[in-house]
């Protein structure tokens, strides 16, 4: 009887580790923001405080040649979340209200750019799922956005 209990342990051991490693190597992946960013205009699943419009630095059918101080913001704010690498957050939580709504106005349509809150930038997928990543250096990422966000307020 022991024998055959042991048997049973060591093949759910085995079976049970490489899933275990695929979990963990899901979650400590790291991305770009190029790899996980996509143009949508998903609804919000919480109440933001803050909106940071940033404007497409290009030429658009309404304005063919915009200023060069259009896109500053859009550039301060694309550098930002570009120069980090992000994996997505260990712990499930749901997105929290009071943050900030980041988006993009090209032309006559907005788009949703990330949604960020409580030290995570929330992203929405084509399907309109939203997932929570946690950036590298979040403290320093923090104190950058903060700084976007007072220098550029809307």
């Amino acid at each position: 009887m022991k024998k055959r209990v042991k048997i049973f342990l060591l093949a759910a051991v085995l079976l049970a580790t490489p899933l275990a490693g695929a979990a963990f190597g899901h979650f400590t992946q790291q991305y770009s923001f190029d790899e996980i960013w996509v143009r949508t205009w998903s609804p919000l699943p919480a109440e933001p405080d803050r909106e940071l419009c940033i404007v497409y630095p290009g030429p658009t059918w309404d304005d063919p040649d915009p200023p060069a101080s259009r896109s500053q913001s859009y550039h301060a704010v694309m550098n930002l979340l570009r120069s980090r690498r992000y994996h997505k957050s260990l712990l499930p939580s749901s997105m929290e209200d009071g943050g900030t709504l980041i988006y993009l106005h090209e032309g006559c349509i907005p788009s949703t750019v990330a949604y960020w809150s409580g030290g995570k930038l929330w992203l929405a997928d084509e399907n309109e799922a939203w997932t929570a990543y946690i950036p590298s250096s979040p403290g320093k990422f923090r104190e950058e956005m903060d700084t976007i966000l007072k220098r550029y307020k809307y």
